[in-house]
Protein backbone atom coordinates (compact mmCIF):
# COMPACT_ATOMS: atom_id res chain seq x y z
CA UNK A 1 0.00 0.00 0.00
CA UNK A 2 2.63 2.77 1.22
CA UNK A 3 5.17 1.34 -1.36
CA UNK A 4 6.50 2.85 -4.86
CA UNK A 5 5.69 1.22 -7.76
CA UNK A 6 8.47 0.64 -10.56
CA UNK A 7 8.83 -0.82 -13.61
CA UNK A 8 9.37 -4.29 -14.01
CA UNK A 9 10.80 -6.28 -16.46
CA UNK A 10 8.42 -8.01 -19.23
CA UNK A 11 9.82 -11.97 -17.68
CA UNK A 12 9.28 -10.11 -14.01
CA UNK A 13 5.40 -9.16 -14.62
CA UNK A 14 4.46 -12.58 -16.49
CA UNK A 15 6.04 -14.31 -13.25
CA UNK A 16 4.40 -12.33 -10.88
CA UNK A 17 0.81 -12.13 -12.89
CA UNK A 18 1.20 -16.57 -12.22
CA UNK A 19 1.71 -16.23 -8.95
CA UNK A 20 -1.19 -14.52 -8.45
CA UNK A 21 -3.33 -16.45 -10.93
CA UNK A 22 -2.37 -19.76 -8.70
CA UNK A 23 -3.02 -18.07 -5.18
CA UNK A 24 -6.00 -17.12 -6.80
CA UNK A 25 -6.90 -20.54 -8.38
CA UNK A 26 -6.14 -21.88 -4.94
CA UNK A 27 -8.43 -19.60 -3.30
CA UNK A 28 -11.09 -20.34 -5.71
CA UNK A 29 -11.01 -23.96 -4.96
CA UNK A 30 -10.90 -23.64 -1.55
CA UNK A 31 -13.78 -21.22 -1.64
CA UNK A 32 -17.15 -23.58 -1.86
CA UNK A 33 -15.23 -26.04 0.69
CA UNK A 34 -13.10 -26.01 3.53
CA UNK A 35 -10.65 -28.56 2.03
CA UNK A 36 -9.52 -28.98 -0.93
CA UNK A 37 -9.96 -32.68 -1.14
CA UNK A 38 -13.81 -31.96 0.00
CA UNK A 39 -13.66 -29.80 -3.28
CA UNK A 40 -12.08 -32.94 -5.44
CA UNK A 41 -14.24 -35.34 -3.84
CA UNK A 42 -17.69 -33.13 -4.17
CA UNK A 43 -16.27 -32.71 -7.92
CA UNK A 44 -15.74 -36.81 -8.08
CA UNK A 45 -19.23 -37.74 -6.51
CA UNK A 46 -20.89 -35.04 -9.37
CA UNK A 47 -19.27 -37.35 -12.17
CA UNK A 48 -19.89 -40.69 -10.81
CA UNK A 49 -24.00 -39.65 -9.97
CA UNK A 50 -24.39 -38.21 -13.29
CA UNK A 51 -22.48 -41.79 -14.97
CA UNK A 52 -24.82 -43.87 -12.57
CA UNK A 53 -27.97 -41.59 -13.65
CA UNK A 54 -27.29 -42.04 -17.36
CA UNK A 55 -26.18 -45.86 -17.27
CA UNK A 56 -29.52 -46.41 -15.24
CA UNK A 57 -31.38 -44.75 -17.85
CA UNK A 58 -30.18 -46.52 -21.04
CA UNK A 59 -30.90 -49.58 -18.86
CA UNK A 60 -34.83 -48.79 -18.09
CA UNK A 61 -34.98 -47.41 -22.12
CA UNK A 62 -33.15 -50.82 -23.56
CA UNK A 63 -30.46 -48.69 -25.66
CA UNK A 64 -27.82 -50.44 -24.24
CA UNK A 65 -27.72 -52.91 -26.75
CA UNK A 66 -27.22 -49.98 -28.92
CA UNK A 67 -24.39 -50.57 -31.50
CA UNK A 68 -21.23 -49.16 -29.45
CA UNK A 69 -18.38 -50.49 -30.30
CA UNK A 70 -16.36 -50.48 -27.30
CA UNK A 71 -17.33 -50.33 -23.67
CA UNK A 72 -20.85 -48.73 -23.21
CA UNK A 73 -19.32 -47.44 -19.56
CA UNK A 74 -16.71 -45.26 -20.85
CA UNK A 75 -18.57 -44.30 -24.14
CA UNK A 76 -21.21 -42.55 -21.08
CA UNK A 77 -17.85 -41.33 -19.06
CA UNK A 78 -16.94 -39.85 -22.16
CA UNK A 79 -20.11 -37.15 -22.56
CA UNK A 80 -20.46 -36.43 -19.29
CA UNK A 81 -17.30 -35.52 -18.25
CA UNK A 82 -16.96 -33.29 -21.64
CA UNK A 83 -20.14 -32.24 -20.77
CA UNK A 84 -19.30 -31.76 -16.97
CA UNK A 85 -16.06 -29.92 -18.42
CA UNK A 86 -17.98 -27.77 -20.28
CA UNK A 87 -20.93 -26.50 -18.30
CA UNK A 88 -19.03 -26.32 -14.43
CA UNK A 89 -16.48 -23.60 -16.84
CA UNK A 90 -19.32 -21.59 -18.32
CA UNK A 91 -20.57 -21.22 -15.01
CA UNK A 92 -17.42 -20.25 -13.05
CA UNK A 93 -16.10 -18.16 -15.72
CA UNK A 94 -19.47 -16.15 -16.24
CA UNK A 95 -19.65 -15.78 -12.54
CA UNK A 96 -15.80 -14.74 -11.81
CA UNK A 97 -15.46 -11.79 -9.33
CA UNK A 98 -16.09 -8.26 -10.81
CA UNK A 99 -14.61 -5.48 -9.76
CA UNK A 100 -16.80 -4.22 -7.12
CA UNK A 101 -15.32 -7.27 -5.03
CA UNK A 102 -13.79 -7.25 -1.96
CA UNK A 103 -11.13 -9.35 -3.37
CA UNK A 104 -10.04 -7.09 -5.77
CA UNK A 105 -9.25 -4.29 -3.58
CA UNK A 106 -5.96 -6.21 -3.41
CA UNK A 107 -3.11 -4.45 -5.43
CA UNK A 108 -2.02 -7.09 -7.93
CA UNK A 109 -5.49 -8.61 -8.40
CA UNK A 110 -7.59 -7.70 -11.47
CA UNK A 111 -10.48 -8.86 -14.08
CA UNK A 112 -8.02 -10.95 -16.29
CA UNK A 113 -6.68 -12.48 -12.98
CA UNK A 114 -10.07 -13.81 -11.82
CA UNK A 115 -11.05 -15.30 -15.04
CA UNK A 116 -8.20 -17.09 -15.67
CA UNK A 117 -8.51 -18.52 -12.17
CA UNK A 118 -12.71 -19.39 -12.19
CA UNK A 119 -11.25 -21.19 -15.53
CA UNK A 120 -8.37 -22.79 -14.29
CA UNK A 121 -9.50 -23.85 -11.28
CA UNK A 122 -12.61 -25.84 -13.19
CA UNK A 123 -9.83 -27.22 -15.50
CA UNK A 124 -7.85 -28.15 -12.35
CA UNK A 125 -10.94 -30.15 -10.74
CA UNK A 126 -12.74 -32.17 -13.23
CA UNK A 127 -9.31 -32.96 -14.62
CA UNK A 128 -8.12 -34.47 -11.47
CA UNK A 129 -11.57 -36.02 -10.99
CA UNK A 130 -11.71 -37.36 -14.77
CA UNK A 131 -8.24 -39.04 -14.16
CA UNK A 132 -9.43 -40.74 -10.75
CA UNK A 133 -12.61 -42.09 -11.97
CA UNK A 134 -11.13 -43.61 -15.14
CA UNK A 135 -8.07 -45.23 -12.82
CA UNK A 136 -10.91 -46.32 -10.56
CA UNK A 137 -12.82 -48.18 -13.22
CA UNK A 138 -9.42 -49.73 -14.78
CA UNK A 139 -8.55 -50.79 -11.75
CA UNK A 140 -11.94 -52.20 -9.96
CA UNK A 141 -14.04 -53.22 -12.86
CA UNK A 142 -12.48 -53.49 -16.45
CA UNK A 143 -8.88 -52.89 -18.28
CA UNK A 144 -9.36 -51.21 -20.79
CA UNK A 145 -7.00 -49.60 -24.01
CA UNK A 146 -7.86 -45.96 -25.25
CA UNK A 147 -6.80 -46.76 -28.82
CA UNK A 148 -6.80 -42.91 -30.07
CA UNK A 149 -5.37 -41.32 -26.86
CA UNK A 150 -4.73 -38.38 -28.30
CA UNK A 151 -8.21 -37.80 -30.38
CA UNK A 152 -9.26 -38.25 -26.94
CA UNK A 153 -7.84 -35.78 -24.72
CA UNK A 154 -8.11 -33.74 -27.31
CA UNK A 155 -11.64 -33.26 -26.98
CA UNK A 156 -11.12 -32.21 -23.08
CA UNK A 157 -9.09 -28.89 -23.76
CA UNK A 158 -11.87 -28.06 -26.58
CA UNK A 159 -14.74 -28.93 -24.12
CA UNK A 160 -12.87 -26.15 -21.51
CA UNK A 161 -12.22 -23.53 -24.07
CA UNK A 162 -15.63 -23.41 -25.39
CA UNK A 163 -16.61 -23.15 -21.84
CA UNK A 164 -14.44 -20.40 -21.14
CA UNK A 165 -15.27 -18.39 -24.68
CA UNK A 166 -19.08 -18.51 -23.68
CA UNK A 167 -18.60 -18.06 -20.26
CA UNK A 168 -16.35 -14.88 -21.56
CA UNK A 169 -19.50 -13.68 -23.71
CA UNK A 170 -22.05 -13.82 -20.56
CA UNK A 171 -19.78 -12.32 -18.46
CA UNK A 172 -19.56 -9.17 -20.90
CA UNK A 173 -23.32 -9.63 -21.24
CA UNK A 174 -23.54 -9.34 -17.39
CA UNK A 175 -21.20 -6.17 -16.75
CA UNK A 176 -22.85 -4.52 -20.12
CA UNK A 177 -19.02 -3.43 -21.36
CA UNK A 178 -18.21 -3.27 -24.71
CA UNK A 179 -14.31 -3.52 -23.74
CA UNK A 180 -14.93 -7.19 -22.56
CA UNK A 181 -16.74 -8.19 -26.21
CA UNK A 182 -13.95 -6.89 -27.33
CA UNK A 183 -11.74 -9.00 -25.18
CA UNK A 184 -13.15 -12.18 -25.30
CA UNK A 185 -13.74 -11.43 -29.23
CA UNK A 186 -9.41 -11.68 -29.12
CA UNK A 187 -9.54 -14.50 -26.95
CA UNK A 188 -11.93 -16.65 -28.88
CA UNK A 189 -9.66 -15.59 -31.96
CA UNK A 190 -6.53 -16.98 -30.45
CA UNK A 191 -8.22 -20.38 -29.16
CA UNK A 192 -8.61 -20.76 -33.21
Amino acid sequence: MFETRRAKSPSNAVITMGIVVFHSVVHRIRKSQRSPIMSILTSIMQSVTMVLAFIFMMDILGMRGAAVRGDFVLYVMSGIFLYLTHTQTVGAVSGAETSSSPMMQHAPMNTVVSILAAALSTLYLQLLSMLVILAGYYVMYNHFTVYDTVGFMEMFPLAWASGCAIGILLYGLCLGRPVLFHCSQQFINALI
